[in-house]
C-alpha cells in the first residue's frame, strides 16, 4: 500500500510550504505589532485574551474548562469579533501552513524512500476504513492529505492510479430517504450541475444572500472566460456546503465558523434551504431521532440492511428523557455515510476478486486509490466502475449511483477517464504541467481557511 514519493514534485513543495511560512510570519507580526509564535497556546492567549481583551473560549480536560486558542476557538471569535477578522485569518493560515510542513514534508519515509502507513479497515463505526502512521511511527495519516499534498505522490512502477468516486453519494441518500422530489429530480436530470442549481435556487428565494444568481449567471463566464464558480468561488463554496450543513443539522454559529460569513447569513441561508426548498429533509431528521426512540436501532438500506443498535441514544433517553442535540447529529449521518462506505467497499472487493493485479492505497469515504498495471488500464476501469453501480433501495425506490473515474501518475493530477485502454500520456503530461503551474500550487497550499 505505501505510496513513492516524487521528489522533484516534493521539493517544489518544501520550498513553495517555507517560503508561504515565512510570509505568513510576518504578517502575524504585521498584524499583531510584535513578534509572536502562533504555535505557542500561551503566548496566542496572551494577546487574544488580555491584549485584545476578547471572550475567553474554553475546553473541557480531565481537570475542568480549561482556556484555548485552537482553530475552532480562532473561528468562534472570527464570527464574533469581525473587526479581529484579519489577525484571526493570519493566525489560521500561519497554523495551516505550519501544520502542512510538520506533517507532510517533516516526516520520515521508509528506507527505501517510500512514504509508510497504517490501514484500519475496521476503524469506524460507519464501515469506513481509518489510516495512521506505520507501526513504526513513519509516514502520516494519507486520508487526511490535502489535495495540494497530493502532487508528491506518485504511481508504483509500471503501473498507474485510478481512483472512482461516487458524486454526492451521501446527498443522494438522504435526498432518496427523504423523499425529496425536487432533490431527486435534480440529481437525476444529467443536464444539470447539482451544486450550481442549489447556488440558483438558494438566490431565486426572498431577500436571499444569494439574489442576483440566474442560470445564465451561474453556468456563465467573465470577460477573462473564467466560470462563475471560479471567479465567485466564495459564493459557490457556500452553496456548496449548504447541502451537507442542512442534512446534517449543522447549526447556523458553526456553519458561519466553517466558512467565514456572518451567523445572519448562515441562519439565512439554512432557513431557505430547509423551509423553502426542501422541508422534507428536516422532517426525515425528525423521524431519524423518531425510529430510534422507538425501535432502538437504525438500519442501512437493502442489500445491505446493517443495523447500528443506538446505545448511546437509549443511554439518554433513559437517564434524562431526551435524546441530545450532538447524538441527534450523528444519527442523521450513520445512515448516509454507512451505506456509502458499504458501496466503496463492495466495490474494492469486486475488483479485487476479479484482478489480482490491483494494488489498493487509499479507502477515502466516497471514493478510493489504487494503482493497476500501465497496460491494463480501461480493463481494471470497467471493473471497478461495474462492481460500484449496487442498486440501493429506500422505501421501494432503486438508486444506483453512477461512478466517476479519474486516473494517472502522479496523485495530485488525475485526469477524468473516458474509455481509453491505456493512459493518454499527453493528456497526463499537459495535465501534470498545469496542475504544477507555482503561482496555482502557491495559492492551493492556504487551503481553505
Amino acid at each position: 500500500m505505501r505510496l513513492p514519493v516524487n521528489q522533484e514534485n516534493f521539493e517544489l513543495l518544501e520550498t513553495l510550504l517555507r517560503e508561504e511560512h515565512t510570509k505568513c510570519s510576518a504578517e502575524v507580526e504585521q498584524q499583531v505589532g510584535h513578534e509572536i509564535n502562533v504555535g505557542s497556546p500561551k503566548q496566542v492567549q496572551e494577546f487574544l485574551y488580555r491584549e485584545l481583551k476578547l471572550r475567553v473560549k474554553t475546553k473541557r480536560t480531565p481537570q475542568g474548562p480549561r482556556p484555548t486558542s485552537d482553530e475552532n476557538a480562532l473561528r468562534e471569535l472570527r464570527v464574533e469579533y469581525p473587526q479581529h477578522k484579519e489577525v484571526l485569518n493570519a493566525f489560521i493560515k500561519e497554523r495551516h501552513i505550519k501544520k502542512k510542513i510538520e506533517s507532510y514534508i517533516d516526516f520520515q519515509r521508509d528506507e527505501d524512500g517510500l512514504i509508510g502507513y497504517s490501514a484500519n479497515p475496521a476503524g469506524t463505526e460507519t464501515n469506513r476504513w481509518s489510516f495512521s502512521k506505520s507501526p513504526r511511527e513513519r509516514g502520516f495519516n494519507t486520508q487526511t492529505m490535502p489535495k495540494v499534498m497530493r502532487l508528491m505522490c506518485e504511481a508504483p512502477g509500471g503501473s498507474v492510479f485510478i481512483c472512482p468516486d461516487l458524486p454526492q453519494a451521501d446527498a443522494r441518500i438522504v435526498a432518496w430517504d427523504a423523499q425529496c422530489e425536487r432533490l431527486i429530480k435534480l440529481f437525476t436530470d444529467p443536464s444539470v450541475h447539482f451544486h450550481l442549481e442549489n447556488c440558483i435556487r438558494l438566490g431565486a428565494a426572498p431577500g436571499s444572500p444569494f439574489a442576483g444568481i440566474t442560470r445564465d449567471i451561474a453556468y456563465g463566464v467573465n470577460e477573462a472566460g473564467i466560470p462563475w464558480k471560479e471567479y465567485a468561488i466564495d459564493k459557490y463554496t457556500t452553496g456548496k456546503a449548504m447541502g451537507h450543513a442542512a442534512n446534517y443539522r449543522m447549526q447556523a454559529k458553526r456553519l458561519a465558523m466553517e466558512l467565514g460569513i456572518e451567523v445572519s447569513e448562515a441562519r439565512m441561508l439554512l432557513g431557505i434551504y430547509l423551509h423553502q426548498l426542501y422541508p422534507e429533509i428536516e422532517r426525515w431528521q425528525f423521524n431519524r431521532k423518531e425510529l430510534v426512540q422507538k425501535q432502538g436501532y437504525l438500519q442501512t438500506p437493502w442489500p445491505f440492511l446493517r443495523k447500528r443498535v443506538c446505545y448511546g441514544a437509549w443511554g439518554e433517553l433513559l437517564n434524562r428523557g431526551k435524546i441530545s442535540e450532538t447524538v441527534w447529529n450523528e444519527l442523521c449521518a450513520h445512515v448516509p455515510q454507512s451505506a456509502v462506505a458499504d458501496i466503496v467497499n463492495v466495490g474494492m472487493e469486486g475488483l479485487w476478486l476479479n484482478a489480482p493485479s490491483v494494488r489498493f492505497h487509499k479507502h477515502d469515504h466516497d471514493s478510493y486509490l489504487a494503482s493497476v498495471p500501465v497496460d491494463r488500464l480501461g480493463e481494471h476501469c470497467e471493473l471497478a466502475l461495474r462492481h460500484l453501480r449496487v442498486e440501493l433501495r429506500l422505501h421501494d425506490r432503486p438508486l444506483v449511483m453512477e461512478p466517476e473515474m479519474s486516473y494517472g501518475r502522479n496523485y495530485g493530477a488525475m485526469v477524468e477517464w473516458k474509455g481509453e485502454a491505456t493512459p493518454d500520456w499527453e493528456k497526463l503530461k499537459r495535465a501534470e504541467a498545469k496542475t504544477m503551474e507555482v503561482e496555482k500550487v502557491r495559492k492551493a497550499l492556504y487551503g481553505y481557511y
